[in-house]
Order: C-alpha cells, then sequence, then structure tokens
C-alpha cells in the first residue's frame, strides 16, 4: 500500500484508508478503532461503502452516542455480587464482618473495575505501611476528594457517566503518590506516557534519566498502586 500520492507527498489518512480497505475488500478482515473518546474522531476514515462480508469494524468506547452510525453492545460494570468476590479475593478478606462498608464502597465506586482495582492496589500499598488502615479510611479520603473536584465542570468534557469516579479514585491515589520521596519522578514518568500509545511503551526510553536505581524505584512505585502494568510482550 503505498503511502505517498502521484506527486510524492503524503496521502491524507482519510484516502490512506480507503486503499487499506480495498486491499484487504476480496478477504476477510477485521478493523479495530480501540478507546475511541467521540464518533468524530473516526467519522473520515471509516469505510464508506460496505458489502456483506468485508470489512467488520469494531469500535471500543466509553462514548455512547452512536446513533446512526453503529450498533452498540453495552459492557455492564461489576453487579455488587461480584465487586464484593473480587475485593476480598484482591484484599485476602476471608470473613463478612466488613460486607456493609465493602458494599457501600461499591456503590461509591459504581462497580466500575478500573476504580476497583485502583482502590485494591491503593489499600494494599498503604497496609505495607500501616495495617490498621481500614475500607472506612479510604471511603473517608474518597469523600475528600470527591468535595475537592465538586466545581470541576465533567460535562464539559466528557459524556462518561463514570468520568467522575475515575478522576476521584486517581486523585486519591496520585496525592499519595506525591508524598513519596520519589512522588515528583513518578508523577513526571506519567506525563512523559500521557503522550505516548498507550500500549508497549518501551522502558528504554527512559534510561537516559540519570539514575537508574532511582528509575527502577519509580517504575515500581507506579506499578505498586497500578497506576502502569508490566503489559504482554
Amino acid at each position: 500500500i503505498e503511502t505517498e500520492n502521484a506527486l510524492g507527498q503524503e496521502k491524507e489518512l482519510e484516502h490512506l484508508a480507503e486503499d487499506i480497505y480495498a486491499h484487504f475488500s476480496q478477504s476477510k478482515s477485521l478493523f479495530i478503532f480501540d478507546n475511541v473518546e467521540h464518533a468524530k474522531e473516526i467519522e473520515d476514515i471509516l469505510p464508506k461503502v460496505y458489502n456483506t462480508k468485508n470489512p467488520t469494524i469494531l469500535i471500543t468506547s466509553r462514548y455512547s452516542n452512536w446513533k446512526n452510525i453503529a450498533p452498540t453492545l453495552s459492557l455492564n460494570v461489576f453487579t455488587e455480587e461480584e465487586a464484593l468476590a473480587f475485593i476480598k479475593t484482591e484484599l485476602s478478606i476471608t470473613h463478612d464482618a466488613e460486607d456493609a462498608q465493602l458494599k457501600a464502597l461499591i456503590k461509591l465506586l459504581q462497580g466500575l473495575p478500573l476504580a476497583l482495582q485502583q482502590m485494591v492496589a491503593y489499600i494494599r500499598q498503604e497496609r505495607n505501611i500501616n495495617s490498621q488502615f481500614s475500607i472506612q479510611d479510604y471511603i473517608a479520603m474518597h469523600h475528600q476528594k470527591k468535595q475537592e473536584l465538586l466545581n470541576f465542570g465533567f460535562s464539559e468534557y466528557s459524556n462518561d457517566p463514570y468520568a467522575k469516579t475515575v478522576w476521584t479514585t486517581w486523585k486519591v491515589t496520585i496525592d499519595r503518590i506525591k508524598k513519596e520521596s520519589i512522588g515528583d519522578n513518578a508523577i513526571n514518568i506519567l506525563q512523559i506516557m500521557s503522550f505516548l500509545r498507550p500500549d508497549y511503551i518501551e522502558n528504554s526510553i527512559f534510561l537516559s534519566l540519570p539514575n537508574r536505581e532511582q528509575l527502577t524505584r519509580t517504575i515500581q512505585l507506579l506499578k505498586n498502586y497500578s497506576m502502569i502494568n508490566e503489559g504482554i510482550r
């Protein structure tokens, strides 16, 4: 597939997409647009013509208004039972004494898997320092951070109904990371990562930083709080 036109200029993305679809038109094909924030992002590069077999398009998104663009299949958040089992497994809770507090926390986090994962990572890490850190302690911190974000206009930036929950949960974690001696380094690395494609970010990008030992500790800190993961090679 040529990426340049007859004049040697880079093809417009829309025209390049058309060439790609044409290239695969005689065989079964699947194109995935992952984590699309808004339909307008991809409207120019979606196929203009479909036949009975090709191409198949899969779009993943938290954006919900795909009317007249594509049929949708909603993936639900955890049920209370699923979330309860997840938290108990992750935090090694073998009794039912805290179930009422856990259910309140699940409701607070709207059963959102991402928020629940952030929460259990935070609590595990805190209990390495303070074994008495409780579910109620986390709930109190979440309420405090939510209050700080009360006047932020979430609806202006996203139609995602879980945006506020995710932002609040991340704020709890990020504020805690900042308190570490290498917290500023960790935040700087997150900021660098925010400009990169989220999958398969190579460690070598950060090897030019002067202190290799500190870099290792910083990466581990972010892993401990589930802000990054190892990924699949």
